[in-house]
């Protein structure tokens, strides 16, 4: 499993890590020197490993990368309060 991080990663243009998954690409070392963000129950754990986020992160990112529009539905679709 390891492997797929480290393999896939170099080749997008973007890759977001959400909750403890982000300790998949960290222990390939991609995410050395760069800052990161975690969750409060989990965070212990991962910031061993390094970092992660929520389901809010996709939102965000949906939106920045297209319109605010396209994650607001997203959320109304998916039931994202």
């Amino acid at each position: 499993m390891k492997e797929f991080p480290k393999d896939i990663i170099p080749k997008v243009d973007y890759a977001l890590g959400v909750c403890t998954g982000t300790a998949l690409i960290a222990v390939t070392g991609l995410l050395d020197g760069k800052s990161t963000t975690t969750n409060k129950i989990a965070y212990r754990w991962v910031t061993d490993q390094t970092s992660a986020g929520s389901n809010r992160v996709a939102l965000d990112f949906v939106s920045d990368i297209y319109v605010e529009e396209a994650a607001q539905s997203i959320a109304i679709q998916s039931e994202y309060d």
